[in-house]
C-alpha cells in the first residue's frame, strides 16, 4: 500500500500540481491512514471496505481532531480511492 499512496503523491505533485501544502497534507493524511490499515492488519487495499473508511473517520472523531482535519482527511482518503 505504500507504494500505491508513493505513486499518487507523485501523480499529485507532477501532474496535478497541487500546492506545497496541499502535497504535505495529503501526505500526512495517507500515511496516517496506512498507519491505522497496518493496525487494523489489513495489508492489501482490496480489502478496504467503505466501513473500513467509516471506521478509520471515527477513530480520528474519538481522537479529538478538529472536524476540518477530519473533512480533509476524507478528501484526501476520497481521492486517493479514486486515482
Amino acid at each position: 500500500m505504500d507504494m500505491l499512496v508513493d505513486e499518487y503523491l507523485i501523480y499529485l505533485r507532477d501532474k496535478k500540481q497541487v500546492s506545497d501544502n496541499t502535497f504535505s497534507s495529503y501526505r500526512r493524511d495517507l500515511k496516517k491512514l496506512i498507519q491505522y490499515l497496518k493496525d487494523q492488519e489489513i495489508m492489501e487495499i482490496a480489502n478496504v471496505k467503505s466501513d473500513t473508511i467509516q471506521e478509520y473517520l471515527n477513530y480520528l472523531k474519538n481522537s479529538d481532531y478538529a472536524i476540518s482535519t477530519i473533512t480533509r482527511n476524507f478528501i484526501a482518503v476520497r481521492s486517493f480511492f479514486r486515482y
